[in-house]
This record gives C-alpha cells, sequence and structure tokens, in this order.
C-alpha cells in the first residue's frame, strides 16, 4: 500500500533538488538519493524519526543541500511512517481501521 504522500518517479537526488513537496510535508530521499517521501511536517518531531535524522547526521552531517537524504531503505522509512501514523492516529483517540 503506497502513502498518499508517496513519490516514487526514479529521479536522483541531485536532479530532484527543485522538486516541491505537497503542503504541510518535506521531502526526504532514501536509497542513495533514488527514491524520495514527502513526510509529513508534525512527523519530524516524533522519537523515531528523530533517531532517523540523527543517524543522518552521523552518516552525512550536517551541511546536506536541499532534500533530506536518509541513511535507510524505502521499506524501513515507510514502517516508520507507519508506525508514526498510528501512533499519531492512537493518540487521537481512533485507530486506522475505522
Amino acid at each position: 500500500m503506497k502513502s498518499r504522500h508517496s513519490f516514487n518517479d526514479g529521479h536522483s537526488h541531485e536532479a530532484s533538488n527543485k522538486a516541491r513537496a505537497p503542503r504541510g510535508t518535506v521531502l526526504m530521499y532514501v536509497n542513495g538519493g533514488n527514491e524520495r517521501r514527502a513526510v509529513p511536517i508534525p512527523y519530524l518531531s516524533h522519537p523515531l524519526f528523530l533517531d532517523l535524522l540523527e543517524r543522518a547526521e552521523n552518516e552525512y552531517g550536517l551541511s546536506q543541500k536541499g532534500a533530506l537524504l536518509l541513511p535507510c531503505s524505502l521499506e524501513e522509512l515507510d514502517q516508520i511512517l507507519r508506525s508514526i501514523a498510528a501512533s499519531h492516529h492512537k493518540h487521537l483517540g481512533y485507530s486506522l481501521r475505522d
């Protein structure tokens, strides 16, 4: 199942730096910059995502330009986003199955 915020257009990180994220999201690249996802801004402060951002800092440093490159696979990022979505919905008092 694809996220409504997903992109998988085959563009490289460098070639797609001018891509626009949907409103309320930021573009994050994975798989060496070959795939991207639009991540909802509220997810950026979740502990699971903060761990991923720390891994990016450790691997790539703080001098990245344009969209952020994350040190994970697309599958791992999607799993993190699903976990955050589930915890967000649970916090709001309803499940993803409602």
